[in-house]
């Protein structure tokens, strides 16, 4: 006995050894393998090889996620084996095996949720819900999706996220809601461009040319397939680009371009075939079919019908194989082989997945239709009588006629017996249907008294309950409207929060180039010039500070859609300002051949009291917009004084600020809308001029700030005129304007700087130009600054040597800028360098995040030469100090 059992163990080694190295054996001949992988590593580099595979061929995922969960059971590592499994289950799914699919999917989440694994507890569900899906089960797929949405929200995996959302839209689409499956898609969409791979939008933009599709809206349809197929293509994404040609090939058959669908099926069934994608192949193949038989092309149909029952030794799927059976049925029928038809139609019916549905009612009822083509009576009306019971939509006239005639035919056979039967059974019927009107006649009466009675007794009741359920139905109601505004107002905050952050990040895209444009310029002024290119330096410099002046009131924006505009007003020069706004667009004007009129009231007084860089704004923006929508002609400035009232030490003075053309003019129905943000005439106009159509949104926000609003009169084709008036306050005493003054800004550099107030200096900072600009500033100063391009070089710098000051950029690569000052406080405490934040965010609420993460000060973009010789001034006196 024990020597029976020494042998059984000896045995069982040897097996596990020999399976083990032969595991081993696998594991060396893939290209990827190294035995040096840890857990981490095993994961990410099997689960590469096995999408990449999905991609080109299913038979080699299949493989590799077979050869992985080998390596993980070797292993005996718990965490895997549960991504083994996944992927184990994942690939089924992909290949429509979904039963082995379901087998590992609850392996895994099994193991999942005993690890507390919410990640790829949340791929867990989401492939459970795509499993049930497939099987019609769509309440059990919705709730799987939801937890999986639920799941990747709490792990904040925006791309699980969105898949969930793609599906939910799926379950939608299935009964019917196609408008509600497209609101989950857009939102999928939205999250997948903003965190996904650029691959993974081709599913959820295929599903919303679905949807599209459905509702009829093909010409939109097709716009997201071809979107959807050109990433295809660029990422070599060849098993979706068999889908999308599939959709687009049933989208061009409801389009009527027949040859266009053909191709389309054609390239699908060729890329399903190069990619051994029997799954995708057999759908395309009996779509193809379907088509074909729609036509009347029945032996093309059979062929490709054959070719499906050829595929399917590969690729098993007893639902398909029924419908094609069925199909195969109809074809036979069509060209009258009725004994063919008939093998077709009762092997679908014993494939034994055959639902219980139109499609198998339909197959009940050819089959009677082939009983009496061969007049086989007693068949037709047995296969006849299942046909009503399955399909109860049946046109019950036209299947009583056929029973009727069915059974007299009948009756000439020899089957006299079961004709006796037959009309014993229907003369039963006969007796209960009579005894069951006569029971209904006397409950009809019963019911009538009843009636009378209860109206009677109610009547008192209802007038009673009359006023409570209109106030019931007002309370409804109401509840219903504050319901309502408050999903609008939860809208509207969103729309606003989307819009802050698109124009905080476009404010923080075009600083980064206008600080190297600014001080670029500035740098020229110090330079030796000619008349000419000081006149052209000069133009730039006006330009570039009025095209910032204009990017900080767009950051404004927000507030003045909810007019909360800060307005300074302080003094002003007017006279100065126009003349200005002049030089700015005469070049502009003459250049596009226009006659540039300026019509400025000479009585205007030197000094008024008024916020002239918004007014300005307005000015320069409608000025923009008359010169580029007038073709030929003039464009005319005209400022008036229309009414003077004396003040105690001044005057109050009605000014008219108006800008004509001659240029294409505003139709009155259109008068209203170019007032409102991001409106333009139409999208032709948009197209051909650019821009967004938010200045005058922006301007008639300013003017409302300041008690005024912009006035329109203009003719279509014939030109307009824009207008508003200001009442502005002007003393008698002269007094000298506190604006800024825009022309000829020399620069001047200190250049005993850097001997006076001796500084290590270390820049960091991304963009080349601006580290150019920023080190040719600190040379001209007496400085030999240090320079890296992101937070990680600055913490080797600040290592290998001591710095005094640190100008620190705060978005940059690899390592931002408050990263790295927090590694910086966190290392040397309070014997850190000083760090001065530069940065192009312009947000109010930026500088007291910065110095919260231990920066000691603050420059945003662009930044002057001023700027950065006072800053040093200043924090050289406090480490001396």
């Amino acid at each position: 006995m024990n020597r029976c059992l020494y042998k059984l163990f000896l045995f069982t080694i040897l097996i596990l050894s020999s399976s083990y190295l032969h595991a081993q054996n696998h594991f060396t001949e893939l290209s990827f393998y190294s035995n040096n992988l840890n857990s981490k590593d095993a994961i990410e580099v099997f689960t590469k090889e096995i999408n990449k595979s999905l991609n080109t061929s299913t038979p080699k995922a299949e493989k590799i996620a077979q050869l992985f969960l080998e390596y993980a059971t070797s292993k005996q590592d718990s965490n895997l084996i549960l991504n083994a499994y996944f992927q184990m289950g994942s690939v089924y799914y992909q290949t429509s095996k979904f039963d082995s699919s379901l087998v590992y999917i609850n392996l895994a989440k099994t193991l999942a949720q005993k690890r507390g694994d919410k990640q790829i507890l949340s791929e867990v569900y989401l492939t459970l819900g795509a499993i049930n899906l497939a099987a019609n089960n769509n309440d059990v797929a919705n709730q799987n999706f939801n937890k999986s949405y639920n799941l990747a929200s709490e792990a904040q995996d925006k791309v699980i996220m969105a898949k969930a959302l793609n599906n939910l839209s799926v379950v939608s689409g299935k009964v019917g809601e196609y408008e509600n499956a497209l609101n989950y898609l857009k939102r999928a969409l939205d999250l997948k461009i903003a965190y996904g791979k650029k691959t993974d939008r081709i599913s959820t933009l295929l599903n919303i040319g679905d949807n599209y599709a459905k509702l009829r809206n093909y010409e939109k349809a097709k716009e997201y397939y071809v979107i959807a197929e050109k990433i295809a293509v660029d990422y070599k994404a060849n098993i979706k680009l068999a889908r999308i040609w599939l959709a687009v090939a049933i989208l061009e058959i409801e389009l009527n371009n027949f040859s266009e669908a053909e191709r389309y099926f054609e390239k699908s069934i060729q890329m399903s075939e190069d990619l051994n994608d029997y799954g995708q192949l057999a759908l395309t193949t009996k779509s193809y079919s379907e088509y074909w038989m729609q036509v009347s092309q029945w032996e093309k149909a059979k062929v490709h019908l054959n070719q499906i029952l050829v595929d399917n030794e590969y690729f098993k799927d007893s639902r398909l194989m029924a419908k094609v059976y069925y199909d195969l049925g109809r074809v036979e029928y069509e060209q009258q082989h009725y004994s063919k038809s008939e093998e077709w139609f009762k092997k679908a019916i014993n494939v034994g997945v055959y639902p219980l549905d139109k499609t198998m009612a339909n197959t009940y009822l050819y089959l009677s239709k082939i009983g009496y083509a061969k007049k086989n009576y007693r068949t037709g009306y047995d296969y006849l009588v299942l046909s009503n019971h399955i399909n109860d939509s049946l046109d019950s006239y036209v299947n009583f006629n056929k029973l009727q005639e069915l059974q007299v035919k009948y009756n000439a056979t020899n089957d006299k017996k079961h004709i006796d039967n037959l009309i014993e059974l229907t003369e039963l019927k006969e007796k209960e249907r009579k005894q069951s009107t006569m029971y209904l006649w006397i409950s009809i009466v019963v019911f009538l008294l009843t009636l009378v009675v209860a109206i009677a007794l109610a009547f008192q009741v209802v007038q009673k309950r009359k006023k409570s359920k209109e106030l019931e139905t007002q309370i409804k109601e109401n509840t219903k409207k504050t319901q309502d505004l408050i999903k609008a107002n939860e809208r509207a905050e969103e729309g606003l929060r989307v819009k802050s952050e698109f124009i905080a990040m476009v404010s923080h895209e075009i600083r980064t180039p206008m600080n190297a444009i600014i001080g670029m310029s500035s740098l020229l002024w110090d330079t030796d010039l000619s008349d000419n290119q000081k006149n052209y330096l000069n133009n730039i410099t006006i330009s570039s500070n009025n095209l910032l002046i204009l990017l900080n009131d767009i950051l404004d924006f927000s507030r003045v859609e909810s007019g909360k505009v800060s307005i300074l007003i302080q003094q002003a020069n007017l006279k100065k300002e126009f003349v200005h706004i002049v030089d700015m667009f005469t070049p502009l004007a003459a250049e596009k051949g226009l006659e540039f009129i300026v019509d400025i009231d000479q009585n205007i007084p030197e000094v008024v009291y008024v916020d002239a860089p918004r007014l300005r704004q307005v000015i320069v923006n409608l000025l923009s917009n008359a010169i580029k929508f007038t073709h030929q002609g003039f464009v005319k400035l005209r400022i008036e004084i229309t009414k003077k009232e004396p003040t105690l030490n001044g005057e109050k003075i009605s000014f008219r600020f108006s800008v004509s053309d001659s240029g294409i003019g505003v139709p009155k129905e259109k008068q209203g809308e170019i007032f409102s943000s991001f409106k333009q005439l139409d999208s032709k106009v948009s197209r051909k001029y650019s821009g967004v159509g938010l200045g005058l949104s922006i301007s008639q926000g300013i003017l409302g700030m300041m008690g005024s609003n912009i006035n329109l009169e203009s003719e279509f084709a014939k030109g307009s005129t824009f207008w508003f008036d200001l009442n502005l306050k002007s003393e008698k005493r002269k007094a000298k304007p506190t604006g800024q003054d825009n022309s000829k800004t020399m620069v001047k550099f200190d250049k005993q700087l850097g001997v006076n107030f001796p500084l290590r200096i270390l820049v960091a900072e991304d963009n080349e130009i601006n580290q150019k600009l920023i080190q040719i500033y600190l040379n001209k100063m007496g400085y030999n600054p240090v320079i890296v391009s992101n937070g990680q070089e600055a913490l080797d710098q600040v290592k290998r040597q001591p710095y005094d000051l640190i100008f620190m950029d705060v978005q940059m690569p690899v390592m931002d800028g408050v990263t790295a000052t927090k590694e910086i406080v966190r290392k040397y405490g309070k014997n850190k360098p000083i760090i001065i934040a530069v940065t192009a965010n312009a947000m109010g609420s930026d500088k007291q995040s910065y110095i919260q993460a231990g920066m000691d000060d603050y420059i945003s973009k662009p930044y002057t030469n001023s700027e950065i010789e006072s800053c040093l001034q200043t924090w050289y006196a406090h480490l001396n100090g």
